[in-house]
């Protein structure tokens, strides 16, 4: 598991933008299929694989590039890779101004 973490990592610092992008797509299918399959108990017969579909398109188009972005944004407001840095962006994140 370490190992497929340090090969995440390595292609954020060589491709950030492509693996967000990626990643947001990526995790937003994996969360359809689980409400279908986990929550709304479609079973695969029954699985809405369009929906599915659809949601990937909202990670990679929308929710990866605006997120991506939005980090970017942080990295500038916000400098250095301190705990207290870290607490800085969350509450500008989460807080009034950026939630």
């Amino acid at each position: 598991m370490a190992g497929l973490w340090r090969s995440y990592q390595l292609l954020m610092s060589k491709h950030p933008w492509k693996v967000q992008i990626l990643t947001a797509g990526s995790l937003v299918g994996v969360g359809d299929v689980l409400s279908q399959q986990v929550i709304e108990r479609r079973g695969l017969a029954n699985h809405s694989f369009q929906r599915t579909a659809k949601m990937m398109s909202i990670g990679f188009f929308f929710v990866g590039p605006v997120l991506g972005g939005w980090y970017k944004v942080l990295d500038r407001l916000v400098t250095g890779e301190t705990k207290t840095a870290a607490l800085k962006k969350m509450l500008f994140d989460q807080g009034p101004v950026g939630g």
